[in-house]
């Protein structure tokens, strides 16, 4: 309240030092318009200030989305590094396990041993044993003649019975545990979420030809007992069988017990994805 009473007091005296003591209306009218010009002044300042302010305000903001748009890629670059070397990472557990039951395999594959205690007299004499991958060859032909798997019988279906009444009596036990390891290696490689298609093809590859061909063709027949359906799964899915023609152990009139995807890759089929 003071300080507005004091500018009133200026006022007045300003007014009385410019037009007299006791001015006129008309000279007091003078006096206001006088200060038109400096309010315009005054205005067209507060204009650009105002006009200012809004630029200023709008580069900063422009600065500011610049910042965010940058420290968006950045966040964006460190999630895509972060799931690379997560997905580096699973991979690399996926490899490491792969190797460790494909080695696990191969110890199998030494633990396996045939004597004359395993077998009946009539098939081994005293002094044969059979250790290692020479028990699938002893399995195929120890009393085939001409080293030659054949289906000299009625049909394919009494040949099946009478090799699965020959391999379930005297070698299913000692196999049985390998086999078993095999399948759950290539369902390991077939289930995985981890490496694409072509992928689980190499891997499934390395499995196939670390198999001697004896252990291939035993497999031919071990799925036609054993975890049929299993097996049959990644031996269509991975064409399995793809070499085993080449091989002239097989009567081809055997071949029939699997599909034609069995025996090629060109086969396709979305059913054992």
């Amino acid at each position: 309240m003071i300080t507005i009473l004091n500018f009133q007091y200026i006022g007045i005296l300003f007014i009385d030092e410019i037009y007299g003591k006791y001015p006129t209306l008309n000279k007091l009218s003078a006096f206001g318009d006088s200060f038109g010009s400096i309010n315009t002044f005054i205005s067209s300042f507060a204009l650009i200030g105002v006009i200012w302010s809004v630029i200023m305000q709008k580069k900063e903001l422009q600065l500011q989305r610049e910042e965010l748009r940058k420290t968006t890629e950045e966040l964006h670059s460190q999630k895509e590094e972060f799931e690379q070397q997560n997905k580096t990472a699973r991979y690399q557990r996926f490899d490491n396990t792969f190797f460790q039951l494909l080695n696990n395999q191969r110890e199998k594959i030494q633990d396996l041993h045939i004597s004359f205690t395993n077998l009946h007299e009539v098939f081994v004499s005293e002094d044969e044993k059979y250790d290692g991958r020479d028990v699938f060859k002893n399995i195929l032909f120890h009393r085939l003649p001409n080293n030659r798997l054949s289906t000299n019988l009625i049909s394919l279906v009494n040949a099946k019975q009478a090799w699965e009444g020959y391999y379930s009596y005297y070698y299913a036990s000692i196999s049985t545990l390998y086999f078993k390891g095999l399948l759950h290696l290539l369902e390991y490689i077939s289930s995985s979420s981890i490496i694409d298609e072509s992928d689980k093809e190499f891997y499934a590859n390395i499995v196939r030809t670390s198999l001697s061909k004896n252990e291939l063709i035993t497999l031919f027949l071990h799925a036609q007992i054993y975890d049929v359906d299993r097996f049959k799964h990644v031996i269509y899915r991975f064409s399995f069988f793809q070499d085993i023609k080449s091989y002239n152990i097989l009567d081809e009139n055997l071949y029939p017990l699997y599909d034609e995807q069995a025996y090629t890759s060109t086969v396709t089929s979305t059913q054992y994805k």
